[in-house]
């Protein structure tokens, strides 16, 4: 198949074809595409994975983010958690975060955050803030980080 440069000015690059299809809608091309708009974005939360390192496909999550995310809005929870926990800190906080997705779906618990004994709730996101008076709204809702991540492998 031939290509065809067909680069149009303020208009983004897309493959086409000699018959004029556009190859956005063949999924590698869309990857691309989207990998070079959200290169653009990284420093609004967004974040780059052109393979899945760092995803789990058992839990599928990729649970250094959701650390990361802790670290930066609830460290006192996550300091509190490493001493009493000790080793087993970050195994039983995937754990009540997995129950929670299972049992509860991935909207709820982004939105109202999981229980876990001893810590409250224990929050996943800060959505955008209603009134920016309010301490530390601004700095919880840009901690967030949207992850797009290239062909996740899943298990057989």
């Amino acid at each position: 198949m031939t290509k065809v440069d067909m680069h149009i000015p303020g208009k983004s690059d897309l493959d086409v074809s000699f018959d004029g299809s556009r190859k956005i809608h063949q999924e590698a091309p869309f990857e691309r595409y989207i990998s070079r708009k959200v290169a653009g974005l990284e420093h609004s939360g967004w974040a780059l994975s052109p393979d899945d390192t760092g995803f789990d496909p058992n839990d599928a999550l990729v649970f250094d983010d959701f650390v990361a995310w802790l670290e930066a809005t609830a460290p006192e929870k996550l300091d509190k958690m490493r001493r009493e926990k000790g080793a087993r800190w970050a195994d039983q906080l995937k754990r009540a975060l997995v129950k929670s997705l299972e049992r509860n779906g991935t909207v709820l618990t982004l939105r109202k955050g999981f229980q876990m004994a001893g810590y409250q709730t224990i929050e996943c996101m800060a959505g955008y803030p209603d009134d920016e008076r309010v301490p530390g709204a601004r700095e919880r809702y840009d901690a967030n980080i949207l992850r797009f991540m290239h062909q996740v492998l899943a298990l057989p």
